[in-house]
């Protein structure tokens, strides 16, 4: 779908092109065809570098970089990309009005303090539209990755495709490391990468897909007590399921009636606590 069709579908007054450079706008879907963003289609357009560098401060959690001062420090030709960030001149910096020695050092005191980061973080920080650290973890866990190296060296998107993740998810993350690998590659030099081990616990050997609403938490805090405990999170119902947890297993839905065919076991949220707790 383009942004002309979806306007006009809407009936939406929405811009077509950038607002900054005047290049096309188009949009990204998801695998389930859902709209998750709008972007310039130009490269090296100002909005894209100030998108990419923002989300990767963001990530990281370097709190002194806001999108204005990239903004500015773009404008002033101190960075352009990512690995200009850990290349900084503190001089240029220092001698810039408004900024002085003591913003230099809190610039490069941040990136110091968070050079630490995990492959997903790592990946979800190149803002590869449509793309985070949850999508990235998946592959992570079910392919077993270690390595930017161990991703980026697939040669094709079909070798990232598992359970949450469908082909056009796995273009997206393919297609944008290809054409990020230098900028990623160069930034590798600044940042040390690491994959979290998976937790054990008692869980550990068993999947989990959570259907309908639950009683005493949200479904992602369900979600995050499987994870917790070694357990899996399954997006759906699929061939090696152990539970489905369900408050309503008689109510026939889709999914109950696929786990009934593929005989996997039905579980209230009373039960799946039970297991929690021991």
């Amino acid at each position: 779908m383009t942004v002309e069709t979806l306007a006009k579908e809407h009936n939406w007054n929405m811009p077509t092109v950038c607002p900054i450079c005047g290049a096309k706008l188009d949009i990204t879907e998801n695998d389930k065809g859902k709209i998750t963003d709008l972007y310039c289609t130009n490269p090296h357009c100002k909005s894209r570098y100030i998108g990419r560098i923002n989300k990767w401060t963001n990530t990281i959690g370097a709190k002194e970089f806001g999108e204005k001062r990239i903004e500015d420090l773009i404008d002033k030709e101190i960075i352009k990309d990512i690995p200009d960030l850990y290349k900084m001149d503190l001089n240029k910096i220092a001698a810039i009005d408004g900024y002085g020695e003591k913003s230099a050092q809190n610039f490069k005191k941040e990136l110091d303090s968070h050079n630490r980061i995990t492959l997903s973080q790592f990946i979800a920080g190149f803002n590869i539209p449509g793309i985070g650290e949850k999508v990235i973890d998946k592959i992570v866990d079910n392919f077993g990755f270690k390595t930017f190296e161990d991703l980026s060296s697939v040669k094709s998107p079909e070798y990232l495709v598992c359970d949450g993740v469908g082909i056009k998810t796995a273009d997206k993350i393919w297609e944008g490391i290809q054409s990020l690998i230098e900028e990623m590659t160069e930034t590798l030099k600044y940042v040390q990468v690491y994959v979290e081990e998976k937790k054990t616990g008692g869980l550990a050997g068993m999947s989990f897909c959570f259907t309908g609403a639950l009683n005493t938490m949200k479904r992602a805090e369900a979600e995050k007590l499987v994870v917790d405990h070694g357990g899996e999170v399954k997006s759906g119902v699929s061939k090696g399921l152990t539970y489905l947890v369900t408050n309503t297993p008689d109510s026939g839905s889709s999914k109950n009636v696929k786990a009934a065919q593929l005989g996997t076991t039905l579980i209230t949220e009373e039960q799946f606590l039970a297991l929690i707790n021991g």
